[in-house]
C-alpha cells in the first residue's frame, strides 16, 4: 500500500493497492533517497564505504544481526523519505506492512515508532512496541506510543512548534481529533488560545477542550440531512447561521417539547468559539485582501449580534437557572470541617517526622500537606496545587513580618503575634488575579520538610507539590476526597472546595461582620465583592425560615417593633 499525494487536493489522498506479491514493494535508500525493490544489495553495491553497511555485512548471511541491521537501515531510510513526502504533501509514503483493498486506511491512521522509525496504523502502534527491538523504555505508559509517534510528524509552522507538541499531540486519537487536526480554522483557533493564555500544566487540556468541541459540532453538522457544513468555516458562511444554529442545539441536546438543553454550558461555549472563529476569519481576509472571507467574517458576527440570544443563549441561560432552583445546597458543617482538618493537620505532622527516613512516604505527605494548605485558606483547589517552588522561596525571603509602626499600632496584641508567625505567599488565581496564601508555623515545617526530601523522593518539577518522576502536581481535588474518606462524617456530600469556600463566605453573612471586612475577604479568596455576594454568601435557607419568616408573622399580627428590638414569639405548628 502506497499514499499518493498530488496538488489537486489540500490533503493528501490515499492510494490503496491489492498485495499480490511480496517482491513489488519498494523501499527508500538513507543515503541517496530513492526507491529500491533490492535495497539490500543496493546498498551493498552502492553504498558499501558507509559505516552502518559495513557493520551489517560483518555479519553472515541470513544471520538474525544481519537481518536486524538491513531493517534498521531500511526503516530509517523510509522515515526520512516519508517525513519529507509529508511535509511537502506530494510522493509516495511507505508503511510498514501494506494492506489489501479491503482494509483502507488514511495517512492520518498511520504513525512512525520512535523507536525503529517504521510506520505503523497508529491503532497498533501500542502493540509493536511492546516487541519492538529498538525500544529503550522498560514500562509504557497508556498512549505514550502515540504520542511519542505524533512527535515524529513534520510541523509546519515552526513558531508553535509547543503549540503542536503540548495540545495536538495530547489529544485523544479519535475522529474528533482527527477533523480538529486537519480543520484549518480550528488550529488557526486553538493556536490563538495556545499563545494568549499563560503556560500552565492545565493549559493544554483546556485548549484541546475547546478545540474538541469545535470538531463535534462540526461532525454533528455533518450528519444532518442535506448539511452544507464540512468544516468550522462553513458555520461562518451567513447563507448557513439556520444551520449551524440547529447543529448547536442537536450537539448541546435541546429537548424541543421542554425547551431545554441537556448541556447548556456547551451551547453558550460555542457561542462564544464561532464568534472568535469569524473574528479569525475576517482578519485572514484583511491579511491576504480575500474579500470574501472578510465579508463572511463581518456579517455572521452581525448575525450573532442580532440573533443569538434569542437562539441560543437565553434557553441555554434560562435552563442553567431552572437547574439552580431549589436544588439542594450542601455546605459542610462547622463540626465536620474542624473533625477533618485537625484529622488532616495531625497526619501532615505525623508523615513529616516518617517522611525524612521513609522517602515513599513523601506521595501520602505531599497529599496531606496541599490538602491541609488549602483546606486552611479556603482556595481553590487548582491556585495551590499548582503552586511554584519559587513562589515560596521568593516569599520566605522577606525578613521583616510587620514593616511599618504605624501598622502595627492599629493591631492588636493577637493581630501582632499572629504577623510574626504567619508567611504570606502570593498566587496567581482565576483570570490572572493575585492571590494570597497564608502558613501557619506547621504548614512551614512541611514545606521544608519536603524541601529537604525532593531529591530523595525522585522530584524535579518546577511545582511544590509535583509528583514523583513527573512534572504534574497531585490534584487538589483528589487530595480531599481521599482524606474525607479516611474520617466518619455527619455529612460528607458537602465537603468540596467550592463547598468549603461558600461555606466560609456564608458564615461570615451570618456574623453580620462589616462592609470592609466583607470586601477584605473576598479579595483574600480571589474574586469581586459582587461575586462574593451573589454567588458564594448564599441566603441559607435557615436564615430565610428564621429571620424573615419573624419579620413576616410580626407584620401580619400586626407587631410593630423595630427590627433589632424583637421579642421571642410563641409559634404553633401552623405558624398561628
Amino acid at each position: 500500500m502506497v499514499f499518493l499525494l498530488s496538488d489537486d487536493v489540500p490533503e493528501i489522498s490515499v492510494q490503496v493497492t491489492q498485495v499480490e506479491n511480496k517482491w513489488d514493494k519498494r523501499h527508500a535508500c538513507k543515503f541517496c533517497g530513492k526507491l529500491y525493490l533490492k535495497i539490500a544489495r543496493h546498498l551493498e553495491t552502492c553504498h558499501g564505504n558507509e559505516p552502518e553497511v559495513q557493520n551489517a555485512l560483518q555479519n553472515p548471511k541470513k544471520s538474525p544481526a544481519r537481518k536486524e541491521a538491513w531493517a534498521s537501515i531500511r526503516n530509517e531510510g523510509n522515515f526520512d523519505h516519508n517525513f519529507k513526502v509529508l511535509k511537502e504533501k506530494r510522493g509516495l509514503v511507505i508503511p510498514k506492512y501494506r494492506r489489501k483493498l479491503d482494509k483502507k486506511h488514511n495517512h492520518t491512521d498511520y504513525l512512525p515508532c520512535e523507536f525503529c522509525k517504521a510506520l505503523y496504523v497508529a491503532k497498533e502502534l501500542n502493540d509493536h512496541q511492546k516487541r519492538c527491538t529498538k525500544r529503550t523504555k522498560s514500562k509504557l505508559k497508556r498512549n505514550e506510543a502515540v504520542r511519542g509517534g505524533r512527535l515524529l510528524l513534520p510541523i509546519t509552522d515552526e513558531e508553535n512548534t509547543s503549540f503542536f507538541v503540548h495540545v495536538v499531540n495530547s489529544m485523544k486519537d479519535d475522529e474528533v481529533a482527527k477533523l480538529a487536526r486537519n480543520d484549518k480554522l480550528i488550529m488557526t483557533f486553538g493556536k490563538r488560545k495556545w499563545q494568549k493564555k499563560d503556560v500552565e500544566e492545565h493549559t493544554a487540556n483546556f485548549v484541546s477542550s475547546k478545540m474538541r468541541e469545535l470538531a463535534r459540532l462540526v461532525l454533528r453538522a455533518r450528519r444532518m440531512p442535506n448539511s452544507n457544513i464540512h468544516c468550522v468555516e462553513d458555520c461562518i458562511v451567513p447563507k448557513n447561521f439556520t444551520e449551524t444554529i440547529n447543529a448547536v442545539k442537536k450537539v448541546a441536546g435541546f429537548d424541543e417539547s421542554l425547551r431545554k438543553y441537556r448541556t447548556p454550558s456547551l451551547a453558550l461555549n460555542l457561542g462564544y468559539s464561532l464568534k472568535k472563529c469569524a473574528k479569525i476569519l475576517t482578519c485572514e481576509g484583511l491579511m491576504e485582501d480575500d474579500k470574501s472571507k472578510e465579508t463572511h467574517g463581518k456579517t455572521f458576527q452581525e448575525l450573532y449580534d442580532a440573533m443569538w440570544a434569542e437562539s441560543i443563549s437565553s434557553g441555554a441561560l434560562q435552563t442553567i437557572d431552572k437547574n439552580k432552583s431549589n436544588k439542594v445546597k450542601l455546605l459542610p458543617l462547622c463540626e465536620d470541617v474542624q473533625t477533618l482538618f485537625a484529622h488532616v493537620r495531625n497526619k501532615s505532622a505525623e508523615l513529616r517526622k516518617k517522611v525524612g527516613t521513609e522517602p515513599s512516604a513523601y506521595p501520602e505527605f505531599v497529599r496531606y500537606t496541599l490538602c491541609e494548605m488549602t483546606m486552611f485558606n479556603r482556595k481553590r483547589g487548582g491556585e495551590v496545587q499548582r503552586m511554584k517552588v519559587t513562589d515560596v522561596t521568593n516569599a520566605l525571603k522577606e525578613t521583616s513580618s510587620v514593616p511599618d509602626k504605624e501598622v502595627e499600632l492599629s493591631l492588636s496584641v493577637t493581630e501582632v503575634k499572629l504577623c510574626r508567625i504567619m508567611k504570606r505567599v502570593e498566587l496567581r488565581g482565576k483570570f490572572g488575579l493575585r492571590v494570597a496564601l497564608i502558613l501557619t508555623p506547621n504548614m512551614l515545617s512541611n514545606i521544608a520538610t519536603m524541601m529537604k526530601v525532593r531529591e530523595k523522593a525522585n522530584v524535579e518539577g518546577n511545582y511544590l507539590f509535583c509528583r514523583p518522576n513527573s512534572n504534574r502536581p497531585y490534584r487538589g481535588a483528589d487530595a480531599l476526597s481521599e482524606c474525607v474518606r479516611e474520617v466518619d462524617l455527619k455529612q460528607p456530600e458537602g465537603f468540596t472546595w467550592t463547598g468549603l469556600r461558600k461555606h466560609l463566605a456564608t458564615l461570615s453573612q451570618v456574623y453580620e461582620i462589616s462592609e470592609t471586612s466583607q470586601d477584605q475577604l473576598a479579595q483574600f479568596m480571589g474574586h469581586s465583592i459582587r461575586v462574593h455576594r451573589d454567588f458564594y454568601r448564599l441566603p441559607l435557607d435557615v436564615v430565610q425560615r428564621a429571620k424573615v419568616a419573624k419579620v413576616l408573622l410580626d407584620a401580619n399580627l400586626g407587631r410593630h417593633h423595630p427590627p433589632s428590638k424583637f421579642e421571642d414569639i410563641t409559634v404553633d405548628s401552623e405558624g398561628e
